[in-house]
């Protein structure tokens, strides 16, 4: 999405609480919405979905980190070839 948001839809949660239905403690589920670059323009929203990922799993902090959205697309057609 283009604008950060600091709340979830209610077609969010809902969506949250089915998929984590097994860890919800005392019918409560806490998401945290870190502070994250916003895109630009809304057809790159998958490329940084994917850049987000990334980062988390190499312990990154998301937060922290600014990407050159004009160079994402190529960056990443790059690592799949």
């Amino acid at each position: 999405n283009t604008a950060y948001s600091t709340r979830l839809t209610s077609s969010m949660e809902v969506q949250l609480a089915d998929c984590y239905k097994s860890l919800i403690n005392q019918d409560k589920l806490e998401v945290e919405l870190p502070p994250v670059q916003v895109q630009l323009g809304e057809v790159d929203c998958g490329v940084f979905a994917i850049a987000f990922a990334y980062d988390l799993a190499a312990g990154n902090d998301p937060s922290n980190v600014r990407y050159d959205q004009s160079k994402m697309r190529e960056h990443l057609t790059n690592c799949l070839a």
